[in-house]
């Protein structure tokens, strides 16, 4: 079992659909997190996913890492891996006992990744940071957060990972319409069927390439034949979350969680006690046509 543990929302990206950007500067104190691991110990957890804002540009992480092994817990992390360019601070967060990274890869080219990040070199820096965790044996699984700028490009970006070799899996998340992606709703955000009809197209592609491809923020009304693809916390293990505003540890609730809902329509689906919903807010802007019910 498995505890998200959200240390802080500093990050050096400064990606155009954010969903924690009104968040940014609150930053835990290491003391408070080794106490959550800690916490997260006693519920039964083996494991700690760190997650943010950016971890790995704390100057304390790697002692972040070693203080989880020190106490028989595995460490994994969210990240853009810009961070991990830097192939000595790769091979030590390993050797302290990091086993898997979560990374953002947004685009196959720097027009594409750098054009949400809002860093110009940060596309290079991330395949390099990806080059250098498969060098120092960390396993590696890639998000793409699918939005507008890159809706087109997820084939191509399942390519660049299979050129990359020993990428584990591709999760295709459709976009959270939160924090500064409500900034630009229309630009950002794509309809949950337009999005669909890339996302499954890039799946195909990516389970025919031998990489695991899962599926993240659609409900399975519109994933066709790939349901079993769909992942979300739970399906990763997480049971547990730690917020870095909260300072608590609770149980994972998707619906909450997500801040998704079904509509009272989806009732007469059967796919109604297997589905985690859609988010409340792009339901509230869009309505919820898109959404099919599933009758025998």
């Amino acid at each position: 079992m498995k505890a998200l543990i959200k240390v802080g929302y500093s990050c050096n990206n400064n990606c155009v659909f954010c969903h924690e950007y009104e968040n940014r500067g609150t930053d835990l104190k290491k003391e408070v997190i080794q106490k959550a691991i800690l916490k997260s110990k006693a519920y039964g957890c083996d494991s700690i996913v760190f997650s943010g804002g950016e971890p790995s540009i704390r100057k304390d992480f790697t002692e972040l890492i070693g203080f989880a092994s020190s106490n028989n817990i595995n460490s994994e992390i969210v990240t853009n891996a810009r961070m991990f360019k830097i192939e000595n601070f790769a091979k030590e967060c390993s050797r302290k006992g990091l086993k898997t990274a979560h990374v953002s890869l947004l685009g196959s080219k720097p027009e594409v990744h750098d054009g949400q990040t809002k860093v110009q070199g940060s596309f290079n820096q991330t395949v390099l940071g990806i080059k250098n965790l498969l060098k120092s044996e960390v396993d590696v699984k890639v998000n793409v957060v699918v939005n507008r700028y890159n809706l087109y490009d997820l084939k191509n970006i399942t390519k660049l990972c299979n050129k990359l070799s020993g990428i584990e899996s591709i999760k295709f998340s459709f976009v959270e319409p939160k924090g500064k992606a409500l900034t630009d709703f229309d630009r950002i955000v794509p309809s949950m069927q337009e999005a669909s009809k890339e996302i499954l197209k890039a799946v195909s592609y990516t389970n025919d390439m031998g990489i695991k491809a899962h599926i993240e923020g659609l409900p399975p009304c519109l994933t066709e034949d790939y349901k079993k693809e769909i992942y979300n916390l739970k399906k990763e293990g997480v049971y547990i979350r730690f917020d870095a505003n909260k300072k608590t540890l609770q149980k994972v609730d998707l619906i909450t969680d997500n801040e998704k809902t079904k509509p009272k329509r989806c009732k007469e689906c059967l796919d109604y006690n297997t589905c985690d919903g859609a988010f409340k807010v792009y339901l509230n802007k869009k309505g919820d046509q898109e959404l099919r019910i599933k009758r025998e």
